[in-house]
């Protein structure tokens, strides 16, 4: 009887044992499953991933590159448009220093020949030729109507107005008064063209500072103190205060064309003749009266030789 009972004792602790072992296997057999499913899935996806990543991150380099190279191509499109309208800027102001004095002559005809010779030589650019042109021949009716208008005046008012024309263009005659305004009226002006007309250019440059203390704002005013500065030979702040001018962008036309005339001076004292040229032909092509305003202009030739073609 004991016999039996320690027989079944030890069956029922085997088949513990046994249940035991069956449960850690399978705990085991699960947890290799799990382990090797995860691997597999982790092989799949990590290349997977990784294969996103490197497309996505070619995909941004190739959009960058294309972005490069069409601003690439705008940047080298605009600057042959400027190479190209520098060009025909240049050919226009050359056609109307050829012409100049058909320009200025008063004859009848002198507007019709001018326009079939620009329509011949220039067809591209005829219309715009032509405007400025016409705008150059009223400029010039203008001063001759003007002229006829003070042949009355007495010896001593034209031997007054023959002093001030010898200081262009710190002078302001009494066309480019009513342009301008008050300019009198503003501290150290009227005191620097008094000056200026002596040819002491020293004390018109203390007036012309003054004024654009008390006025930065005048263009007018920039363009009397770079021109002092250009005859006292100060050229590097004579070109700082006439680009001061040309930026504040006056609207009346006889300061533009100034100031215009002005800075080529500049340019060409300090030896700068390619900028000059490229200047003035730019200012040209928008104030076309500078071409008749510097065919007169001693001073401008002579300072500027190197691109003078009068």
């Amino acid at each position: 009887m004991d016999q039996d009972t320690s027989n079944q004792g030890i069956e029922r602790e085997r088949l513990r044992l046994e249940a035991t072992r069956f449960r850690s296997e399978s705990s085991h057999n699960r947890t290799v499953l799990w382990v090797g499913a995860f691997v597999s899935v982790v092989v799949v996806i990590i290349p997977a991933t990784s294969s996103y990543l490197n497309e996505s991150a070619r995909l941004k380099l190739e959009a960058h590159r294309q972005e490069v190279e069409r601003q690439q191509k705008a940047d080298d499109l605009k600057l042959k448009q400027s190479e190209i309208e520098r060009s025909r800027d240049a050919t226009r102001v050359k056609f109307l220093q050829d012409h100049i004095d058909m320009i200025m002559a008063d004859e009848p005809d002198a507007e019709l020949r001018l326009t079939a010779l620009a329509r011949l030589a220039l067809p591209a650019d005829a219309d715009a030729l032509i405007a400025q042109v016409r705008t150059i021949r009223r400029e010039l009716a203008l001063q001759r109507s003007s002229a006829q208008k003070v042949d009355g005046v007495s010896t001593t008012q034209q031997n007054a107005a023959e002093v001030e024309s010898s200081v262009p263009p710190l002078v302001v005659t009494s066309r480019a008064v009513s342009a301008s305004g008050d300019q009198d009226l503003a501290p150290g002006m009227a005191e620097g063209r008094s000056h200026a007309r002596k040819g002491d250019y020293e004390s018109a440059l203390r007036n012309f500072n003054t004024a654009v203390d008390r006025n930065p704002n005048d263009p007018l005013a920039w363009n009397f103190k770079a021109y002092s500065e250009f005859r006292t030979n100060q050229l590097t702040t004579a070109l700082a205060s006439i680009s001061r001018a040309w930026k504040l962008n006056p609207s009346d036309n006889k300061t533009r064309r100034w100031i215009a005339i002005n800075a080529t001076k500049i340019l060409c004292a300090q030896g700068r003749a390619s900028e000059a040229a490229t200047f003035f032909n730019q200012s040209a092509s928008v104030v076309p009266e500078i071409v008749t305003d510097v065919y007169g202009d001693g001073e401008f030739q002579s300072t500027c030789q190197a691109i003078w073609r009068g």
